[in-house]
């Protein structure tokens, strides 16, 4: 999302220097930079160490103080640490809940969620306002495709919230061909050997790629299991990409640990929707922004209704899902960024 933001803010006019990890995309041509946190790629840079290696560095340390708003895609609010010596700041919140039990150390901190739904939320559960935006794609990644194949898809981090777990229940109750993908930050490996059993003991559902805790991404760095090019393949044939997430559940081995996973945006349906497939999960959270129940996709709650409304798929018009899809473009979100940026230098905080 940051990636994307930066390209679009560059197309813009405004100068842009991008704070992220080795291999990340940037291109400005304005005067802005890439500043590197170490030389490590994505899943494995220590936060903390990073913010102090940029902070502790000339050269960047200046990039920060001259900038006209540091807007932090962190989980850990760095940058307010040294709010006095910049001159805005904002922060872009990615994960389910808000990730501090102080406020940032700022009257007015510029707080922002990935979708309508998250912000309201994180405002509830924090006392503090957050304002909402909802994130978007670069929808020449994710070509439209109309035939699909054969078989329903799974794919996302392999974690319990994300019910991996239930889409093979699903597949093998409807005997029908399912695939499971994915792997990222979060994956336990008690789970990732539950997932494995489960797929050796079923007739119907298979592996694509690698998962495991070493699955960082689905952009064909080293050690992850599939490639970009290799995961819109699996979308654009996939007959409808399924996600029967858990908002509210038990985690195995952990007895009496509950845990909640509202879905902040739900940017897998919006990546299958630009490639014509439909998507059927549960209506938590951003997923109410990105899908119209019998538009693009369904909603469901119970086993009985997944295996009902996936015996509907076809009713769902590829053209649709990637019509909705088109709302989502990154320059849609780069411009109501930008119009919050435009709210924070006119003094018109929150």
């Amino acid at each position: 999302m940051v990636g994307l933001q930066a390209k679009y803010f560059s197309e813009q006019g405004h100068q842009v220097c991008l704070f992220a990890a080795k291999d990340s995309y940037f291109s400005d041509g304005k005067g802005g930079m890439l500043f590197i946190a170490g030389n490590l790629p994505a899943g494995q840079v220590n936060p903390v160490a990073a913010w102090q290696a940029y902070w502790n560095d000339e050269r960047s340390r200046n990039a920060l103080r001259d900038a006209d708003i540091v807007c932090d895609a962190s989980w850990g609010y760095y940058p307010y640490a040294v709010a006095k010596e910049l001159r805005h700041i904002a922060h872009e919140q990615h994960g389910p809940d808000p990730g501090f039990t102080t406020k940032p150390p700022v009257d007015k901190p510029n707080l922002i969620g990935v979708s309508h739904n998250h912000a309201k939320r994180l405002s509830q559960m924090s006392g503090v306002t957050f304002r909402g935006v909802e994130n978007g794609i670069d929808l020449d990644n994710y070509p439209f495709k109309k035939d699909k194949g054969d078989y329903f898809l799974w794919l996302s981090r392999i974690y319990e919230p994300k019910g991996t777990h239930k889409f093979i229940e699903i597949c093998n109750k409807m005997q029908v061909k399912g695939v499971i993908s994915g792997g990222s930050f979060g994956d336990r490996d008690v789970y990732v050997n539950q997932i494995k059993q489960m797929v050796d003991n079923s007739q119907y559902v298979t592996i694509e790629g690698k998962i495991g805790t070493d699955s960082v991404s689905a952009d064909g760095q080293k050690g992850v299991g599939i490639s970009h090019e290799k995961k819109v393949e699996l979308y654009q044939n996939a007959k409808a990409v399924v996600i029967p997430s858990i908002e509210n559940l038990q985690i195995i081995n952990q007895p009496g640990q509950l845990y909640q996973f509202i879905e902040p945006f739900g940017l897998i349906g919006i990546e299958a929707g630009s490639c014509g497939t439909p998507f059927v999960g549960l209506a938590s959270g951003g997923w109410q922004e990105t899908i119209t129940h019998g538009l693009n996709g369904f909603f469901a709650n119970s086993l009985e209704e997944y295996i009902y409304y996936l015996r509907r798929i076809d009713e769902i018009k590829p053209e649709d899902c990637r019509r909705v899809a088109e709302h989502f473009s990154y320059k849609r979100m780069g411009a109501e960024y930008l119009k919050l940026f435009e709210e924070i230098l006119a003094g018109r905080s929150w």
